[in-house]
């Protein structure tokens, strides 16, 4: 995925990772990988609440992540977040996404698979 989003833009990039779920590996790799590549990156992290019923699944706990706590993981002068799944390949410059106007939406999303036909059932 973050070789895909490098490889559409000339624009600068910044990745944020939660800290929480990354290996020791890719921790020792990313600044190496970010020296190579020419990239930004940041480890965020948030505790759990203890007022909010905890989650086992490792899956339903990084979507709760994801939706729940954009809002104290990221500093309050970050104007967009474009999430993208790690097993995503990315095919355009993500700028176009970044300049997409939300007209004071909290949330935007890209059109599920498109360009794809044959996932026309799924919309």
């Amino acid at each position: 995925m973050m070789l895909s989003v490098l490889k559409h833009t000339k624009n600068p990039v910044k990745f944020w990772f939660l800290k929480n779920y990354l290996s020791p590996q890719f921790k020792d790799f990313i600044p190496r990988m970010a020296e190579r590549y020419g990239f930004e990156y940041e480890l965020v992290q948030y505790k759990w609440p203890r007022w909010l019923h905890g989650q086992t699944e490792k899956q339903k706990l990084i979507w709760a992540y994801k939706i729940l706590f954009l809002d104290v993981l990221f500093l309050l002068n970050i104007k967009k977040i474009i999430f993208v799944d790690a097993n995503q390949v990315v095919r355009t410059d993500m700028k176009e996404l970044l300049e997409e106007p939300l007209d004071g939406a909290p949330y935007g999303y890209t059109p599920f698979c498109d360009s794809r036909t044959d996932m026309d059932g799924f919309k």
